[in-house]
This record gives structure tokens, C-alpha cells and sequence, in this order.
């Protein structure tokens, strides 16, 4: 069989796949299978710039047209994988198709949960583009949105929401929203931030369940606590599943989507990248799996580059952001289990700060506040710290 490189997923993972495998010279046929139909697009704008109106749609597309013009041939867009016969290594996909692969990365990402709402009018999830059209059209005239989860897609959708002038509840099971990933000081200061904004934050309560009128369309919201609050529209954002149901009885390593070594590597032939993909970290430390945009291109560039045989890139520390309001939080590398943070640059009850956290003098993370240019320098530092460790054979923590 002519070397085939098949990538599921045709999301920022899966066309940085793409990109390395052509980067890398690579010299077999590809195949790029993606859910749904169309141009691909990139996520992290559904719950920003698309859901506000603010972007047209084609600009949040990852390719151009003369790109995706190029790509077509190599594309079977509106078809998903259902089986995986890792022996005859053959892909089966929805319609029916199989197709031989000498490599495989899977790039399937993950599904919103739904809490057992599904077809009740007026309950929304974000995942896909046309969630978020979906859910655009339901901001206009809605009287009262609810945000169940106050994670970076719960608040950002807050954020967007109270910026087209529709009134916003954030509940959020945690005491402190955010505060696990960002640490406690930057977590409050977000939180600020949605109550100055109008927003009604209730943290340390849960959703008991939801009201419906005669025609099932939403009409309350019920808290743990037995209050009710008037809604007709509802964002549930209480995290994600990897999409592995195809994968069951494949044989691929499954635990909290599927299992790599630091590379990528899940079996002989089988790769992993982005949202779906939980990785060995490099010193060793368990695994990990990052659901940001940042890292998921830089894992589907490298096992792409991998899989062509190509030089691998520097190892990068891990980089995410979100935007909310006039908010910019940037946050690179590890802040480490206790978040101990002190100010390296501004101060954190300004506008602009950078705060680092530290393992024995050593830099190994920092997040900031709207300080992007000053971010620039540390993300070059830390990836430098990496670079060295990786060199000298080190433990140095995943990207």
C-alpha cells in the first residue's frame, strides 16, 4: 500500500496535522475527514466575535479560499469515523467508506456536555458554528440568559452576552470560579469584572433543573437551593467529553480521551493532537490533556512534521488566553499546583500586570493582565527554560 497519512478532525488540530505532514516533505497520499461540512473554522471566536456579530463567519475560517481550494481534493468534509480496525489499519466512516492508512491521527476533539437538556427549546451548547449562530439568534429578544458554568467558555459567552445588552445569571458549582486555573487573585478580579458589568455571579451553587411552558420552551431555571430564576434562554457550559465513543473497541489506549507518549504516539501507526488527546507529560508526571486552541496547533504540527519524518519543532510551554470585556488574560507555562503567585511586572490591582509562579527560583509559569508586548518576553523565556531541559535531558513538563 502506498504510505497514507488519514487525519479525523478537521479542526485547528487536525489542519496543523495537515500543514506539518506538507511542511515536512511527506512523501505518501493524505486524507483529511472532518464532521462537518465546509470550510473549516476556528473555535475559540464562537463565543467572542461570531456570537456577538462583531465578525462575519468567513473570518473565522482557518484557511483562505485558494487554500482550501488546494486542500479540497484531500478533504471529505460531512463524513464521520465510526470504526477503527487497527490491525488491517482501515478507517470506516459514516457512509460507509474504508479507507487503508499507514498513519492515523486522530484529531476528534470533544463534545459539550448537555446535562440530559437536549430538546428543550431555549437550552444551548457551544461547540460548533452552528451552536453558535444558533445561539446568536436567541440572544436577540431574550429576556434573561443563564450561564451554567463559570469556566472560560461560560464567562466569555457573559461577557459577549452583556455587550449586546441581555441580562446574564453565571452559576457556577465552585466557590471560586476559575480560581484552579487561574489562581485565587486573577480568578476574583475576573469575577469583578462580570459583576461590574451587570452580571448576577452565583458561585457555590448548581442547577437543580429547568421549567418548561406547555410547548416545552424554557421558561425558569431551579437551583440546588430551591430558588428559581426567570429565563428563556440557557447556556449550559459545564465542560466537555473527548469524542472516543468510535474508538471503544479499536484497542487504542482510552483514559480521559485517548493516551499518548510525549510525542503523540498512541500505538504503532496512531497519533493524537488537541482537544482529544491526553498526553505524557515530558517529565514524566502522569498525563495531561489541554483543551486550548494554541496547543492543539502545535501538537498537530508536530506529529504532522513526525509522521513526515521531518525535524521537530522547539518544545513550547504551554500558552492559552481568553477575552472578556476590555480583558485580556494571558496565561504560559505552569503555574503549579497552589498557585503562589507574585507580581513581575505592574501591579496586580492595576490594569496591566504580569504575576509568575516559581519552584525553587525557577520561573514555571505567569499569567497576565492585559500585558500582551510584556508576555511576549516571559513566553520566550519560558520556552527557552524548555528548550535547555529538553537539551541537557531534564524533566521539563509537556506542551
Amino acid at each position: 500500500m502506498t504510505n497514507r497519512a488519514v487525519v479525523v478532525g478537521a479542526g485547528a488540530a487536525g489542519l496543523a496535522a495537515v500543514d506539518g505532514l506538507r511542511s515536512g516533505g511527506y512523501g505518501g497520499e493524505f486524507l483529511l475527514v472532518g464532521e462537518e461540512i465546509g470550510m473549516p473554522y476556528d473555535r475559540p471566536p464562537l463565543s467572542k466575535q461570531v456570537l456577538a456579530g462583531t465578525w462575519d463567519v468567513a473570518r473565522a475560517n482557518l484557511l483562505s479560499e485558494a487554500e482550501f481550494e488546494r486542500l479540497r481534493p484531500n478533504f471529505c468534509d460531512g463524513r464521520r469515523a465510526v470504526a477503527l480496525d487497527t490491525r488491517a489499519r482501515i478507517v470506516t466512516t459514516d457512509d460507509g467508506r474504508t479507507t487503508e492508512y499507514t498513519d492515523l491521527v486522530i484529531a476528534t476533539g470533544v463534545s459539550p456536555i448537555s446535562l440530559g437538556l437536549d430538546g428543550v427549546d431555549g437550552v444551548h451548547t457551544l461547540r460548533t458554528l452552528a451552536d453558535a449562530r444558533s445561539l446568536r439568534a436567541a440572544l436577540d429578544g431574550c429576556r434573561s440568559l443563564v450561564v451554567v458554568g463559570g469556566g472560560f467558555l461560560g464567562a466569555e459567552v457573559a461577557a459577549t452576552a452583556r455587550g449586546v445588552g441581555v441580562p446574564v445569571t453565571l452559576l457556577e458549582l465552585s466557590a471560586n470560579p476559575l480560581a484552579g486555573v487561574l489562581g485565587a487573585h486573577v480568578a476574583s478580579r475576573v469575577v469583578d469584572l462580570h459583576i461590574r458589568h451587570g452580571v448576577n455571579v452565583l458561585a457555590g451553587h448548581a442547577m437543580g433543573g429547568v421549567i418548561t411552558g406547555d410547548d416545552n420552551a424554557l421558561a425558569a431555571v431551579e437551583l440546588d437551593d430551591t430558588r428559581v430564576i426567570d429565563a428563556d434562554l440557557v447556556l449550559v457550559a459545564v465542560g466537555c467529553r473527548p469524542d472516543i465513543g468510535w474508538l471503544v473497541e479499536s484497542g487504542v489506549p482510552l483514559e480521559d480521551g485517548v493516551r499518548c507518549d510525549a510525542d503523540g504516539r498512541a500505538a504503532p501507526g496512531i497519533w493524537a493532537v488537541g482537544d482529544v488527546a491526553n498526553w505524557r507529560r515530558r517529565d514524566g508526571d502522569g498525563f495531561v490533556r489541554r483543551e486550548h486552541r494554541m496547543i492543539a496547533s502545535q501538537q498537530g504540527r508536530s506529529v504532522g512534521l513526525a509522521i513526515a519524518g521531518a525535524p521537530l519543532p522547539s518544545p513550547q510551554a504551554p500558552f492559552f488566553w481568553t477575552d472578556q470585556y476590555d480583558a485580556r488574560i494571558q496565561v504560559a507555562g505552569e503555574l503549579g499546583p497552589d498557585h503562589s503567585l507574585r507580581a513581575v511586572h505592574g501591579d496586580p490591582d492595576d490594569d496591566s500586570f504580569v504575576l509568575a509562579s516559581f519552584d525553587n527560583d525557577i520561573m514555571t509559569g505567569v499569567i497576565g493582565w492585559n500585558a500582551a508586548k510584556v508576555m511576549t518576553g516571559y513566553r520566550r523565556q519560558l520556552n527557552q527554560q524548555l528548550i535547555e531541559r529538553v537539551q541537557t535531558g531534564e524533566p521539563a513538563a509537556s506542551s
